[in-house]
């Protein structure tokens, strides 16, 4: 009685062993979702000057901005 009072411990262990593996493995995390793409809201060109002699250049510069006023940066602009 006493060897079997010493195996039972063993065979719980064993048997909650068994238990667990017929458990599918927990789900992987979602992957978070990207944030939205910035939109331009505005486009401020410097110099602001409004007159330029014909044939001079005169170096510009744009300024994209968001709706709540911060500077994008990374993006290509286009002059027509």
């Amino acid at each position: 009685m006493r060897r079997f009072a010493r195996l039972l411990p063993l065979l719980f262990l064993g048997l909650a062993a068994c238990e667990h593996g017929t458990e599918p493995p927990p789900a992987p995390p979602a992957a978070p979702t990207p944030p939205a793409p910035r939109v331009a809201a505005s486009v401020e060109i410097t110099p602001d000057r409004d007159t330029l002699d014909i044939g001079a250049t005169l170096p510009l510069r744009a300024i994209i901005r968001d709706a709540a006023g911060d500077t994008l940066s990374g993006g290509k602009v286009a002059w027509s």
